[in-house]
């Protein structure tokens, strides 16, 4: 199950998915904004996210499921609307059983006594200053997995551009992201949808770069 599929990520996910051979459910508020994607291999679900019934029955019988929701603007009011949003969608996942949640973060994120290093705490500190409430959003987001019971991973990439999936992708605890470091739309949903299988991130936030 595919939630945020309508975005420049989620849409990427949408593919990766199909192409590692899932039968793929994707939740979306507007189904207009998939009218130029090939549905013909998706089951698609519009709902509002905050509709508790809908979220049960898309999510009803999934082996997994993959976030690639995130703030659609820098303001506080719209942190506290993605807050409670997702806070919905992992209450969701965890009323419905289903026990791998795939969470995109962001390279900004912090854990608790979590040593960056130079280059990625000074980017960390520029995205901070740049969007403030959206990294907020995000690191709580960060703690409402922390907390629940799912078998979670949120992958944390750097600065993400359009673009198609180059193979090139690291993912890992030890990797670094530095300014300059980015990684596409393709790369990452792929990272993505690897995580719904792959047992070495469990619980962790792993780094993600092109």
């Amino acid at each position: 199950v595919v939630f945020g599929a309508s975005g420049a990520v989620g849409r990427e996910v949408l593919r990766a998915a199909h192409e590692a051979g899932y039968e793929v459910v994707a939740v979306v508020r507007d189904r207009s904004k998939l009218a130029d994607v090939d549905l013909s291999t998706v089951t698609l679900v519009q709902a509002d996210l905050a509709d508790a019934a809908a979220l049960d029955a898309a999510l009803a019988g999934a082996y997994g499921a993959i976030s690639a929701l995130g703030p659609t603007a820098n303001s506080s009011d719209e942190a506290k609307r993605y807050m409670a949003t997702i806070e919905g969608v992992v209450k969701a996942v965890e009323r419905s059983g289903v026990r791998r949640f795939v969470a995109l973060s962001s390279g900004a994120v912090n854990l608790r006594r979590e040593r960056k290093g130079i280059p990625a705490g000074i980017a960390s500190f520029f995205v901070r200053q740049a969007v403030p409430h959206v990294v907020r959003a995000k690191q709580h987001e960060l703690a409402l997995l922390q907390a629940s019971r799912l078998d979670w991973v949120a992958p944390r990439p750097p600065r993400v551009v359009e673009g198609a999936a180059t193979g090139r992708t690291r993912i890992g605890l030890t990797v670094r992201l530095g300014p300059r470091a980015r990684i596409t739309t393709g790369d990452l949903a792929d990272a993505l949808v690897d995580q719904v299988s792959d047992t070495r991130f469990v619980g962790r936030a792993p780094f993600v770069t092109g």
